[in-house]
């Protein structure tokens, strides 16, 4: 998975394949330091989870990648 687009003040990544860049996600106080390092065209390893609401897609911090790991609605991949 590629950063496609960083917003200006660095909160928000444009994140995907280069034909899919519709998802928006959002850094957490977990990864703020690694998300500020993070520039346009890096390929990142990600999880992500989504809200209460079911709606946004937020970057959170995991150490074990797992492939669809349900629990507590969250669901892991790992991009190469």
């Amino acid at each position: 998975m590629k950063v496609l687009a960083i917003s200006g003040d660095k909160q928000y990544f444009r994140l995907g394949e280069d034909r899919d860049n519709s998802s928006w996600y959002t850094r957490t106080s977990e990864v703020e330091s690694i998300c500020s390092t993070l520039n346009k065209g890096d390929e990142v390893k990600i999880t992500f989870e989504k809200d209460k609401d079911n709606k946004n897609t937020i970057l959170t911090q995991q150490k074990n990648f797992k492939e669809n790991d349900k629990n507590n609605n969250t669901f892991s991949y790992t991009f190469n």
